[in-house]
């Protein structure tokens, strides 16, 4: 395990300021046949959904390319739904009693952080089935930040104290614990969830002599949490540049460290603790690399 110190930068857990003519009808003639017309009826919640057939007896997998799936709204009393929530994918199948009930069909909503998607599940005798909904959510570019899911649907830590909070933050990010997956079968929200893993591309970036780079990020409902890996490029040790580092980057709370001096070629891991409301942009967290190092492309040793 990884011991971790909070550095003596970390601001004192302070928060960084930072409209048509009507048209006229021919009368009918007496002499012209009328020809009865059904009237039309509104479009049916089943109408506006994708069918899909899944199986009777077995499991069925959904999933959305490209998207996971974080929570599920179905009739209970037709399938039980059990998550994977490590693929954000969804086990279903169809309960007996609603089998035996003579119903053959249900609708489902599949929610994911960006979009919703509705099925017609069409229950039959056929072999489990995996079915994949195409995504609607254009993919993200290499450099883009990375979505977050909707603070409003997320639960509060466990810790009622900010000290806690930040604590808690810190041994969740060295763990890399997110949300624990339940007990089989358990019905699952993202109001549940309290601390999630960001999805986006890993990045490096040089900097004053530093090579920087993040494949970790995490949110919760208030914070931010950024695992940021620094390693000397110089030939001479250095100090790692930490409070330069916390001030390049918006709303940072702490900051904590592995240690305080890099040999040649040496790696330490940083970690960022940040106000979420000021790292967040229309559902977008810049993440803290692209803060200290605010160019695209390598901005070389000094």
């Amino acid at each position: 395990m990884k011991h971790l110190v909070f550095a003596s930068v970390l601001l004192s857990f302070s928060l960084v300021s930072f409209a048509d003519a009507p048209t006229a009808f021919e009368g009918v003639s007496e002499t012209s046949e009328t020809v009865p017309v059904m009237p039309l009826e509104p479009e049916t919640t089943a109408d506006r959904h994708e069918r899909r057939t899944i199986s009777f007896e077995h499991v069925n997998l959904v999933r959305v390319a490209g998207e996971a799936i974080c929570d599920v709204v179905y009739d209970a009393q037709a399938l039980e739904i059990e998550p994977d929530k490590a693929h954000g994918t969804v086990f279903l199948r169809v309960k007996p009693g609603w089998k035996e009930s003579g119903k053959t069909e249900t609708a489902v909503y599949f929610n994911t952080a960006e979009e919703s998607y509705g099925l017609m599940l069409r229950a039959a005798d056929v072999p489990s089935q995996t079915i994949v909904i195409a995504s609607r959510v254009p993919p993200p570019s290499v450099n883009s930040s990375p979505l977050a899911p909707d603070a409003a649907r997320m639960k509060g830590l466990r810790s009622t104290s900010f000290v806690g909070q930040i604590k808690e933050c810190l041994l969740r990010a060295v763990h890399e614990e997110t949300f624990a997956t339940p007990a089989v079968a358990a019905t699952f929200s993202r109001k549940e969830r309290t601390f999630e893993p960001l999805v986006f591309s890993r990045r490096e970036k040089s900097c004053n002599g530093f090579l920087l780079s993040q494949s970790r990020a995490y949110v919760t409902r208030d914070y931010t949490v950024d695992v940021l890996s620094v390693r000397n490029l110089m030939l001479v040790k250095r100090a790692v540049p930490v409070g330069a580092f916390a001030r390049e980057t918006q709303g940072v709370l702490a900051l904590a460290k592995e240690s305080d001096q890099l040999r040649a070629g040496e790696v330490t891991d940083l970690v960022f603790i940040s106000h979420r409301s000021l790292r967040e942009n229309n559902g977008q967290i810049t993440l803290a690399i692209d803060s200290v190092c605010r160019k695209t492309s390598d901005i070389g040793v000094p």
